[in-house]
């Protein structure tokens, strides 16, 4: 009986761990493409809030900006943020694509930041000195004469 019991129990705890929460698809659904898009700008633009803007104005949000470039209200992006949050796989792969493409910027930012810094510190090193250039020579200062 106790046995019967725990099985019973275990089975019970298994079905339970089921995701059984899927969300119905809405009817003005953000493509697949389109939010990987959206959420990659979001990601930048969370960035960019810290950073002063052209006009020296720091935590500015951009999150309207992008809403009026994709064409959608929060509402429509809290839907489709939902119904893909109920579809791990698909909410995987667009996440990772945005992982991916973040880090493919910022590899190019940091190759031309390592550009810019090695030609930067190229012009402001010290060159050997010319023979003919008299202006870095050392004088030492005269040694008193001493008499015999």
């Amino acid at each position: 009986m106790k046995k019967l019991c725990l099985f019973f129990l275990t089975v019970l705890i298994f079905i339970s761990c089921d995701s059984k929460a899927k969300i119905k698809k809405p009817d003005d659904l953000i493509p697949p493409k389109q939010m990987e898009d959206l959420l990659f700008d979001m990601y930048l633009a969370n960035g960019a809030v810290s950073v002063p803007n052209l006009n020296g104005e720091k935590n500015v949000n951009y999150m309207h900006l992008i809403y009026k470039k994709y064409q959608i209200d929060s509402v429509r992006f809290a839907e489709s943020t939902l119904y893909y949050t109920s579809r791990v796989n698909d909410q995987e792969r667009i996440l990772r694509n945005v992982k991916v493409r973040l880090d493919e910027l910022r590899e190019k930012y940091r190759k031309e930041q390592d550009t810019l810094a090695g030609s930067k510190s190229d012009s402001l090193s010290p060159t050997p000195m010319d023979k003919n250039d008299t202006t870095k020579i050392k004088i030492r200062p005269r040694q008193p004469i001493r008499p015999y």
